[in-house]
């Protein structure tokens, strides 16, 4: 085991005996442990070193991101058996991180790195990072949804937050900022992810084809009627993506309410009630406080998919990633583009978003024949 000076005290946060039983044997050269079984409430601006198994308060990993302040120097112990949106979340805001089983000489090291060293940020990432890619590819959660910007991590953070619920969620975002990519990669990271997704966007249902869209038709319920599964029974156990629910009838909204609240549907040319398992994400771009009081939306709909809402923010309101997101997709046809190209890709407002962006990336890309994109292939008006 890797000898340490020794520290005078440390506190261990956690109510689980086996977590606390391995941290005591790891440490015991380093410092004495006190366990508590409460998350600090408030900083502790003493120099005493605190560890935090997180795996017994999931219920409050909001409360922990929030308030990171209190966190910032603590050093996290994440469980194999926690969620893997909490593993991301806690990685993205926290420097210090263990997992937990691992071999008493290994938490050893990076304990005593994690205190002794000031490139913690590098230690976390050989750490951290290396052991989720064992079990599942972290590049999963974000490789089409790029960008750094404070509102894109917001977007990813309440993205990994909803991901492993089955409550409804809404996205929110001007066409072209990436919904439906946003929509799949909530049902990858989901429990779900092994499961059907299936996609639909309900502007285009008509009145008279709804129910037998959304719940089936059985064989002969009218003339010539053959057997046909909805889409609620395509995407049973799996994920439901309902995009432009803002344009939607009222009377298509009625049907979807009630299959969210009874998790019931009737085919077509039946009596019979039959229960589905679907978790559902919808998506507009309009404002659906303002339909509602145009009586345009239905007011208890509205409240039942609006607990968990994600925003993404317009390409103009983060340009900070524009260099990003062009050099992504630029790269994917092994180009690069000048830093002329990259000012004015800066400069526009971009008012299609992303999509738009990707369109003008792919045409200078089919356009130019060097290597590196110039600006002169730069085409707003496609």
């Amino acid at each position: 085991m890797f000898k340490a000076e020794r520290v005078n005290r440390a506190i261990m946060i956690s109510s689980r005996k086996d977590v606390i039983d391995f941290y005591v044997k790891a440490v015991e050269n380093i410092f004495n442990l006190q366990v508590k079984s409460q998350l600090l409430e408030t900083k502790d601006n003493s120099s005493v070193t605190t560890f935090v198994d997180i795996s017994p308060y999931q219920d409050r990993i909001q409360f922990v991101i929030d308030n990171r302040i209190i966190f910032k120097d603590s050093i996290f112990i994440i469980s194999n058996d926690v969620p893997e949106y909490i593993k991301v979340l806690i990685g993205n805001y926290f420097e210090r991180i263990i997992m937990y089983p691992c071999e008493v000489g290994i938490a050893n090291f990076f304990i005593h790195k994690y205190l002794f060293s000031n490139n913690s940020s590098k230690n976390k990432k050989n750490f951290f990072y290396e052991e989720m890619e064992k079990n599942k590819d972290s590049g999963k959660y974000f490789n089409d949804f790029i960008g750094c910007s404070t509102g894109i991590k917001k977007t990813k953070v309440d993205l990994l937050k909803f991901a492993n619920s089955d409550e409804p969620v809404l996205i929110m975002g001007e066409s072209g900022t990436g919904k439906t990519v946003l929509a799949k990669k909530i049902h990858e990271i989901s429990k779900r992810s092994n499961r059907a997704f299936r996609s639909m966007n309900v502007a285009e249902i008509g009145e008279n084809l709804a129910s037998s869209t959304f719940f089936g038709t059985e064989q002969g319920a009218y003339t010539d009627a053959k057997k046909h599964n909805g889409i609620f029974k395509q995407a049973n156990g799996g994920t439901l993506f309902l995009d432009e629910i803002g344009l939607a009838s009222v009377n298509v909204q009625s049907k979807l309410l009630t299959v969210l609240d009874s998790g019931q549907i009737y085919s077509v040319g039946s009596n019979k009630q039959e229960k589905v398992d679907v978790r559902m994400i919808f998506a507009t771009n309009a404002n659906l406080r303002t339909k509602m009081t145009k009586v345009e939306f239905r007011k208890d709909l509205y409240f039942r998919i609006a607990n968990s809402v994600v925003y993404i923010p317009p390409l103009r309101e983060r340009k900070s990633d524009i260099k990003e997101i062009a050099a992504y997709y630029a790269d994917k046809k092994s180009k690069s583009l000048s830093k002329k190209a990259f000012e004015k890709l800066e400069d526009y407002d971009w008012p299609g978003n992303v999509r738009q962006l990707k369109s003008c990336i792919m045409n200078a890309v089919l356009y130019s024949e060097s290597s590196v994109i110039k600006d002169d292939y730069i085409n707003f008006n496609l």
